[in-house]
């Protein structure tokens, strides 16, 4: 598997897994995040309202699309209050990242971190963040097992 992280518009993008990281409520304002769901008519909107997600740290939203974007899947993963994002957040945020992309055997995951109208600017510091975090995500220990842990997507 292959873990970029992408510079542009995340719906210009190509990826198994699109994951997007949104602060508490404001998943409705995010531009990545109104520009797919209008390409899937409406269903993250839907789908966030039945589910009564609102962005809190580690909640998360995953939907198929179908077919009707260039992602298999997408999910939106809270990371909480704009003003507590930190260091530890974006790490948390690239592990559970990274194991959403384990979980469906997804060959390559795109990451982008929305706060209100725009995208977090992934400078250097915020990138080896997220580049700990994808490591730490796909940590297991298996020392003590009988059986080692199922097939691995990310090496």
């Amino acid at each position: 598997m292959e873990f970029g992280f992408h510079f542009r518009n995340v719906e210009n993008g190509r990826a198994g897994v699109l994951v997007l990281g949104v602060c508490v409520d404001q998943a409705a304002k995010a531009r990545a995040i109104i520009a797919l769901d209008r390409g899937l008519d409406g269903l993250l909107k839907r789908c966030a309202k039945e589910q009564d997600f609102h962005g809190k740290p580690r909640e998360r939203l995953v939907v198929h699309t179908q077919g009707r974007a260039p992602f298999e899947r997408v999910a939106i993963v809270g990371v909480g209050e704009e003003k507590k994002i930190d260091a530890a957040a974006h790490v948390q945020f690239a592990a559970d990242a990274r194991r959403l992309a384990e979980e469906f055997s997804a060959r390559d995951v795109l990451i982008s971190l929305s706060v209100g109208y725009r995208t977090w600017s992934v400078d250097s510091q915020t990138a080896g963040l997220w580049a700990r975090g994808a490591s730490l995500g796909g940590y297991r220990f298996e020392t003590y097992k009988s059986k080692p842990g199922g097939p691995r997507t990310v090496k």
